[in-house]
């Protein structure tokens, strides 16, 4: 325990392994707060007339609610077209003003919520094309929240960072050789990893809680227990998850994935002994997979990067159309094995 103390002192303190872990998650989220937009951006311009609508329509579709929402488009087109003929009446000298007045009046309650309406008709589109695990609910804080599949670069620069200087500290002022001849060496050399692989997990855990804070202030995360099919993005996925599942699901492979890069980029310091090269080694089984491979591959290899963007496992089969109309896969879903 006292070799394991002094050696977080050393790594956290001594070499501001600590700060750097918190600038880190401080980088994140002020990117994350910069950066983030709605994913339905008419749904959060309308959100009050949405709710209105969704407070008749939240969860699964069901014949009562669907024949609401014909109802309500239908009453809605009738009340536009009555005014479009009130207004050429008032402008042809036909009817009065106070007629016109009347008439523009009781249009306009009907049509107070018509902008919320058509998101809540978008939603019921994509909604009734699978109903069984497609639910209505606000869907913009957990889409911000299970779409994040971009590499957060603070969090790679910290774990190499404390990776590299686990090992290379020694090397660079030769105390590898005094370690190895002291009957705690070993112990030494297994609580740096332990340290390092330890802080690599802290700092995706908090980082998770700290976008589930997020988004849960800035959009709300509703009926965690829906189907995750619910957020559009996930629509053709197969596996059976909930919403709060998913992303539990995510954070656990974004940590699985900052563990895995931590012991490569360990094994890396030990091997090559250098600071630079080992952060080089880290960046290229990363960045280089990122930039020059196509997503459908990236999932698909045995490196950090895939569970560090971690959606992409996520994520059901994506087509697109071809130039003589045929569909043509893009990204085929990733199975659980």
């Amino acid at each position: 325990m006292m070799v394991l103390a002094y050696e977080w002192k050393k790594l956290m303190i001594g070499q501001r392994g600590l700060a750097c872990l918190l600038a880190a998650l401080v980088v994140s989220g002020v990117w994350l707060a910069a950066t983030e937009q709605p994913q339905n951006i008419a749904m959060q311009e309308h959100r009050s007339d949405y709710v209105w609508c969704l407070e008749r329509l939240d969860g699964a579709l069901n014949d009562q609610k669907e024949a609401w929402l014909q109802d309500e488009s239908e009453a809605i087109t009738e009340v536009k077209a009555a005014r479009a003929e009130a207004q050429e009446s008032y402008y042809s000298g036909l009817t009065s003003a106070e007629d016109y007045e009347s008439a523009a009046a009781q249009a306009g309650e009907v049509l107070a919520h018509e902008r919320g309406f058509d998101a809540a008709f978008q939603q019921y589109l994509y909604v009734s094309e699978n109903p069984t695990n497609r639910y209505f609910l606000e869907t913009n804080g957990w889409a911000g929240l299970l779409s994040v599949q971009t590499l957060d670069f603070a969090v790679l620069l910290a774990v190499l960072y404390l990776a590299a200087a686990a090992f290379c500290s020694e090397y660079a002022c030769q105390m590898d050789a005094l370690l190895r001849t002291t009957p705690e060496g070993r112990a030494s050399a297994r609580c740096k990893v332990l340290i390092v692989i330890g802080s690599a997990v802290a700092l995706c855990v908090a980082l998770s809680l700290l976008q589930l804070t997020f988004f849960a202030v800035k959009y709300g995360l509703p009926h965690g227990d829906y189907p995750f099919q619910s957020v559009p993005l996930f629509g053709t996925s197969e596996k059976s998850l909930s919403l709060a599942e998913a992303f539990v699901a995510a954070a656990a492979l974004r940590c699985f994935g900052a563990v895995m890069l931590a012991a490569l980029l360990l094994f890396a310091s030990v091997i090559v002994r250098k600071y630079a090269l080992t952060a080089l080694i880290g960046a290229a089984a990363t960045l280089i997979p990122l930039i020059g491979l196509p997503e459908q591959f990236i999932f698909r290899l045995p490196l950090p990067l895939p569970f560090l963007l971690a959606t992409g496992f996520l994520e059901g089969g994506r087509f697109a159309q071809g130039d003589g109309g045929e569909a043509i896969a893009v990204f085929a879903e990733v199975s659980p094995w």
